[in-house]
């Protein structure tokens, strides 16, 4: 049986095919496309002795797409990188053809492509020893004038941190500086692109999930990105840089600290969501976690707190704040300690955002609508 089986592999392999006086040979034992009885293969004849021309057709020998390429690459199971080779001129063209819709969505034009595997279903493209990205249906995502792209992924390490499951692609300028854009689906999955920061950055290197480090001249940072819907469920990019950004642990806190000054960012606040989601300002010149999900931050000898767990604010006015218990806090004044209710004392969210708090906020709030 097994001698069998080799023995219709080997002559699937080898079979002649003849499509219009021109003979072709298949070169796949299993179809590079397949939905329900379609099946696709690669096909190719030889023209020299050295060189073949490929194309692909249907289990029948029904050609899909003509024997007359340089070489062709499956990708992803639903398209085709296609080499439209100049062998006269020895010349590379490359485009993109959809085997789903049996028709090109790239022109054969590009000096180099890369479909699907990156940057979610866009295509990485050169022309003219210039980078960009297109969607399928041939729209800019990505500006061609870049002279090299580096692409990372949300799950790098496997796990996002609760960060954006978004791909990041750095682009690096003719000036050698560098910046990074991201490619994502809208609420009618349709692609769209953001530029998340300027071409302003000598080095930038991915710590993961959305986070990054950078070095500009002598200066060292590092930039994180986050997402939040608007009213209409489109998808907002907010960046912020900082000097350090440190997770207090894995529930989305983090101290992060400018120009000596920390404050409080929160990657996840539930129901409520303030946009850029600095909780905190970066003006305080101690920040710890006080235990029990509550955060203290502490400037000229007093003190306040925001806990995260019953979503409440505590005014910056006591000499040390403590938690007790997941339900009790400490307060403490010069003159007085007491015990209060996590779940009755301080300020909501929704009132605190109301208040002479907000004055100190406002300033950090930037509602960027890379939508519209």
């Amino acid at each position: 049986m097994k001698k069998i089986i080799a023995f219709l592999t080997i002559f699937l392999m080898t079979a002649c095919f003849a499509h219009a006086g021109e003979k072709f040979y298949r070169i796949d034992t299993n179809p590079i496309y397949k939905s329900g009885l379609t099946e696709f293969y690669r096909v190719r004849t030889k023209i020299d002795n050295k060189n073949y021309k490929y194309g692909i057709a249907d289990a029948k020998n029904n050609i899909i797409l003509p024997v007359e390429y340089g070489f062709i690459w499956p990708n992803n199971g639903n398209g085709v990188v296609v080499d439209a080779y100049d062998y006269k001129n020895k010349k590379h063209n490359y485009g993109y053809f959809s085997l789903k819709e049996r028709r090109f969505l790239l022109p054969c034009e590009y000096e180099d492509i890369s479909c699907g595997h990156v940057a979610l279903a866009a295509c990485m493209v050169k022309k003219d020893g210039k980078y960009g990205y297109v969607s399928f249906e041939g729209e800019e995502l990505i500006p061609m004038k870049y002279k090299s792209k580096e692409v990372y992924r949300y799950n790098m390490f496997g796990y996002n941190y609760k960060a954006d499951k978004q791909n990041y692609i750095v682009a690096e300028d003719f000036n050698n500086k560098k910046c990074i854009y991201t490619i994502y689906s809208d609420n009618k999955d349709k692609k769209k692109s953001a530029k998340l920061t300027d071409c302003i950055y000598d080095e930038i290197e991915q710590i993961y999930s959305s986070r990054f480090a950078f070095k500009k001249g002598e200066n060292k940072g590092e930039i994180s990105f986050y997402t939040y819907l608007d009213k209409n469920g489109s998808k907002q990019f907010i960046p912020y840089e900082y000097d350090t950004i440190t997770p207090f642990n894995n529930n989305g806190v983090y101290m992060v600290e400018k120009d000596g000054k920390k404050g409080i960012y929160s990657a996840s606040l539930g129901e409520h969501n303030f946009g850029s989601e600095i909780i905190v300002p970066i003006e305080y010149n101690s920040l710890e976690h006080a235990g029990w999900g509550l955060y203290k931050f502490c400037k000229e000898g007093k003190c306040g707190a925001y806990d995260k767990k019953t979503q409440r604010f505590i005014e910056l006015k006591y000499k040390n704040i403590i938690a007790v218990n997941d339900s009790k806090i400490q307060l403490i004044t010069d003159k007085t300690k007491r015990v209060v209710s996590r779940y009755t004392f301080g300020e909501k969210v929704d009132n605190f955002k109301k208040g002479f708090f907000m004055i100190l906020l406002s300033p950090l709030f930037i509602f960027d609508n890379f939508d519209s």
